[in-house]
């Protein structure tokens, strides 16, 4: 690497490029410049290697297709035909569904999974952790996944199994277009006519069932390839199993015991995918009986951005003046318009409405009743021409088949005819009893008319299967059965027992007042009836203060379920809440609230919808005020329930966003801030402040930067080696103090340590004071204690004034403006001091005299002693060299043994609890004693966060009265944090600095996140199941009122 005269535009130019910048900065050309050019040379490439790798995976599965197809040409063309088969079959059933691209807007996935996305790096290099992220499509997310199992599972109407299906056609397109031996294939499977085979459910079961349902043509070549590929494709991990419709399984819907029930489908499903089974797996279900007991990572089915509804819209093809009456509507914040446009399936049938009727609805009733009505009526005359079937005889047959197949137990969703057959017997329509030819016209009428249809398969005749086109449909007519004849399934059976959850639900949507009402108010009176039974435990509880020991609290029988129920159907219709119920349930979520429970807390943001107004904003405000990640989840989630958010709501959303980026979760954690702000309707304020506020340490950093070019440009030619000492002195006082000012707010948070957001800013401007100070005095001193002449140009001095007041000031102004709710677009941030000075003098004058007094004399004190102490420095410098050399390794030293001790104990502490997780045996089940014996002998946080992990990731089981050793751990967190809180300030920060962090688990010393973490435990495996109030009331067949003869009764 010699210095003779460069190639012109080769390496030796990039190297007198070098040499010259060295010159300019008053270096010369030191020995070592080879090595550091080199050293930088080497750091550039690694740094473009992203890239070049993310390329050359590209080139080699190329290459590796290209090779598979001269290997083994047969296979390769034999896979790449089965997955033509498996987009074939699925395109065949989305146009039997009447799903096509012009009525589908592509939906957003949010993800919460744990080591989720593949990486290019070896998977030792990263650390596997829970991060809730969001895309832009579910194929992609599916794509970039790196889990085992994953949930699917969104709102009814959401557009599940669409997406599911979406994202499967175009993974089957890409291994079909792009054949290899190890390209992925689809495989879309739709649960909800599985059942068990002669008595037995296991992964044999399932194994013959997956591939009945792969082969429903009954194709030969199918068949073959099958046999041939199917277990070694489960061997080598090429299948992607998509299992829909988990919650459709007939004896998950019609289940009594529905935690067990779901529990044995959820267990068979997870050994069919595992043991010798390396191929990934999606059960897409509904939240309410899907396998939410399992800690699988969760896709979320987004509802629709504004952009996605403009886009559904404009592909519904409406009248212009239709299409602006329906614009208008979204632009108002009517709860129900709401509620309506986020659904794809809902928006689409407001769409239908509009454009039957020409207006908009006042209910989502009147949406469904339009839609039902107009499919009946288009097709009057030919349904009575070809079938000989009235509309409304055929709307009677529709709401009795859907009514019975929800009281008859494991008939499921998709019955052959004879069995919807048999399920009729004795059905009498104006007096005279339908037979099977007449029923069988019906059906075939209601599947003419698209509001039912018969899954493709190879059956004929009354083995056909029949279903609905849709189960919102389903709900929908055996909801108008309920309400016609409202004895035949009382409100308390609606309510309590989970075969009719979905009905009672699909009534408080879709339903008049009159049917909501009579729901509500037996709600309301069994809610009332479990407060008053608790007696004053409750009570006293809601009214409880921040005592020492936190009160005691459990839910009433049934509460749970109500207010998740209520909660759903009423989302969108909050003002047919009686107030008699809101009263009630202000009283149970205050009582939740005051247990200081998280897994209690986060409850009771989930029924902040049926509070009072002003006790639900205040659990939203707590929970925004915490610093608990899964409340603040859950907070964003239900306020964005909300049509719109009050300015004190949106104020405690902004110090929330302050305080995470104190922690650095802005930085570090972005991709689930941004997740939790979109779930909020209108989130594009929140997001313009996260995003000054993520970019405020990288501004600053680019503005201490500026201070010292700009001021070694304008100083001149001299030795510029000094500001560079000076710049990399005032970045590293800075950025240690930075660093340890997030690592003491993480230690804060678990004694809710609070510091106010003006302190915190005025600390951090005095420290940038300070930094720039001893940076630009380490610059400006000469070898010879003489200060040199300016030599550049005036401008360059200016830039160096300007660069050193924002540098200072900037961060803190963008602070305030996110605290005090300013603008904070990106165009105003340059202006940001402009707008703040007034809006800071404004609160000056507000404060009262004595705090005035106070923050002036801060102010002097800060501008009298950075001067001396740099004027110190200076003369400790100059008159004693030798005591400054050393000074500043007296802080170097202190810090070194801190962290020294640190890490030995955090080592020391992971291995121990490491050696006794390993020592458990996989799938032991842990009863209250062991799960207690086990965390207390655990020494370290993230022990107990990995026992958590492995016992909700099903490696470790746990008995049901365990929980309650969890319970006992929150609980010892909270009297700890109670206790310290009540301590004095300096008491406070020295038990997160010191000793207190020696403290074990069992203690009671256990971080936010791995309260979240056990709060989701308990979340998942609480026993939700309901209990009958009195005797249960027997569901009866529909009698014809012209026959004298009554059905006769039999059990739901």
């Amino acid at each position: 690497m010699g210095q003779t005269s460069p190639d012109p535009g080769g390496s030796a130019s990039l190297y007198q490029y070098f040499l010259g910048l060295l010159g300019w900065m008053g270096l010369g050309q030191p020995r070592w410049a080879p090595w550091l050019f080199a050293t930088l040379v080497v750091a550039g490439m690694l740094l473009s290697l992203a890239p070049i790798l993310h390329a050359a995976a590209a080139l080699t599965g190329y290459v590796k297709g290209w090779l598979d197809r001269r290997r083994a040409p047969r296979r390769v063309r034999r896979r790449a035909l089965f997955a033509d088969h498996i987009e074939s079959q699925l395109r065949r059933l989305d146009e039997k569904e009447e799903w096509r691209d012009h009525r589908f807007a592509r939906l957003e996935a949010e993800v919460e999974t744990e080591g989720d996305q593949h990486r290019v790096a070896p998977r030792w290099l990263y650390r596997r952790r829970t991060r809730l992220r969001r895309e832009k499509s579910l194929s992609r997310a599916l794509q970039r996944s790196d889990e085992r199992l994953i949930i699917l599972q969104g709102e009814p109407g959401s557009g599940k199994s669409v997406a599911l299906r979406n994202a499967a056609r175009a993974l089957a397109s890409r291994a079909m277009n792009r054949p290899r031996l190890n390209s992925r294939i689809p495989l879309y499977v739709n649960l909800k006519e599985l059942r068990p085979v002669e008595g037995r459910l296991d992964t044999e079961t399932v194994r013959a069932f997956v591939l009945d349902q792969l082969n429903r043509a009954n194709s030969r070549d199918v068949e073959q390839f099958l046999s041939d590929e199917f277990t070694p494709g489960m061997r080598e991990g090429t299948w992607l199993f998509l299992f829909d419709s988990f919650d459709e399984i007939p004896e998950i819907l019609t289940a009594t015991e529905l935690d067990e029930t779901v529990g044995r489908y959820a267990d068979v499903l997870y050994d069919f995918l595992h043991g010798m089974n390396v191929s990934p797996g999606v059960i897409a279900s509904r939240e309410f009986k899907g396998p939410r007991r399992f800690g699988w990572p969760r896709f979320t089915v987004q509802r629709l951005t504004e952009r996605q509804k403009r886009e559904l819209i404009r592909k519904a093809d409406l009248e212009s003046a239709a299409e602006a009456e329906v614009y208008a509507a979204l632009a108002g914040a009517d709860p129900m318009v709401t509620q309506l446009s986020g659904n794809p399936m809902l928006l689409g049938l407001l769409c239908e409405h509009v454009r039957t009727t020409g207006t908009f609805p006042d209910s989502s009733h009147t949406v469904f009743e339009t839609f039902v009505h107009s499919r009946l009526e288009r097709d009057r005359e030919r349904v009575e021409r070809r079938y000989g079937v009235a509309p409304g005889e055929l709307r009677q047959v529709a709401e009795e088949i859907a009514f019975r197949l929800t009281a008859e137990a494991g008939m499921g969703l998709s019955p052959t005819r004879a069995e919807v057959t048999r399920l009729l017997g004795g059905l009498r329509i104006d007096g005279q009893p339908i037979g099977p030819a007449r029923l069988a016209r019906n059906l075939d009428a209601l599947e003419y008319v698209k509001l039912a249809q018969s899954p493709e398969g190879t059956s004929s005749g009354d083995q056909r299967p029949f279903t609905f086109a849709h189960r919102r449909f389903q709900e929908y007519f055996a909801t108008c059965v309920v309400i016609r004849s409202p004895d035949r399934v009382p409100p308390g059976t609606l309510l309590l027992d989970g075969r009719w959850r979905e009905t009672a639900v699909a009534m408080l949507q879709t339903q008049g007042p009159e049917a909501v009402s009579l729901l509500t108010g037996e709600a309301g009176r069994i809610l009332a009836h479990g407060v008053a039974t608790a007696g004053t435990a409750i009570e006293a509880a809601a009214t409880s203060t921040a005592a020492a020991e936190p009160p005691a609290f459990e839910w009433p029988p049934n509460s749970l379920h109500l207010l998740d129920l209520l909660g759903t159907g009423l989302a969108g219709r909050p003002e047919e809440i009686p107030d008699r119920v809101r009263a009630t349930v202000t009283t149970l979520l205050r009582a939740a609230w005051a247990s200081r429970r998280r897994h209690h807390q986060l409850w009771a943001v989930q029924a902040t919808l049926l509070a009072e107004g002003p006790a639900a904003e205040a659990i939203l405000e707590a929970s925004f005020a915490t610093k608990s990640v899964l409340l603040r989840g859950a907070a964003y989630r239900y306020a964005g329930r909300l049509p719109a958010l009050s300015p004190r709501l949106r104020r405690h959303m902004r110090l929330a966003l302050i305080d995470q980026a104190a922690q650095g979760r802005l930085l570090f954690d972005w991709p689930t801030v941004r997740a939790q702000l979109f779930r909020l309707n209108d989130p594009v304020p929140q997001l313009r402040a996260a995003h000054l506020l993520r970019w405020n340490p990288m501004v600053t950093g680019f503005l201490f930067t500026l201070i010292f070019v700009s001021g070694a440009i304008y100083q001149g030619s001299g030795a510029r080696m000094t500001w560079a000492t000076g710049w990399l002195a005032a970045v590293t006082i800075f950025g240690v103090f930075w660093a340890a000012d997030m690592w003491l707010t993480i230690l804060r948070a678990r004694s809710e340590t609070a510091v106010s957001w003006v302190t915190d800013a005025a600390v951090h401007t005095g420290v940038r004071l300070l930094a720039t100070f001893v940076g630009i005095g380490i610059a400006l001193e000469a070898p010879s204690g003489a200060t040199r002449p300016a030599e550049g140009h005036w401008g360059w001095g200016l830039t160096f004034l300007v660069a050193w007041c924002y540098a200072v000031f900037w961060p803190a102004t963008a602070t305030a403006t996110v605290a005090w709710g300013m603008h904070a677009r990106l165009r105003l941030w340059p202006f940001l001091p402009l707008a703040f000075v007034p809006a800071a003098a404004l609160a000056v004058v507000r404060l009262g005299w004595r705090r005035q007094l106070r923050a002036a004399a801060w102010l002097v004190v800060v501008v009298a002693v950075m001067p001396l102490s740099l004027n110190a420095q200076l003369w400790l410098t100059r008159h004693h060299p030798h005591v400054a050399a050393v000074m500043p390794w007296v802080p170097y030293t202190l810090t070194g043994v801190l962290c020294v001790l640190l890490v030995v104990n955090y080592v020391m502490c992971q291995r121990v609890d490491h050696r006794h997780l390993r020592s458990i045996p996989r799938h032991r089940v842990l009863d209250a004693a062991a799960l207690a014996e086990l965390t207390g002998q655990l020494r370290s946080d993230g022990g107990l966060r990995r026992l958590v992990d492995l016992i909700r990731r099903q490696h470790v089981g746990c008995t049901r009265d365990s929980m309650a050793v969890v319970d006992e751990l929150i609980l010892a967190a909270e009297r700890r944090r109670v206790r310290v809180a009540s301590l004095p300030f300096r008491r406070r920060l020295l038990d997160s600095l010191w000793w207190q962090r020696w403290e074990r688990p069992s203690a009671g010393n256990i971080s936010n996140k791995t309260l979240d973490e056990l709060a989701r435990l308990i979340a998942e495996r609480a026993d939700l199941a309901t209990t009958a109030v009195g005797p249960s009331p027997t569901v009866t067949r529909q009698r014809d009122p012209g026959t004298e003869v009554p059905e006769p009764a039999r059990p739901a």
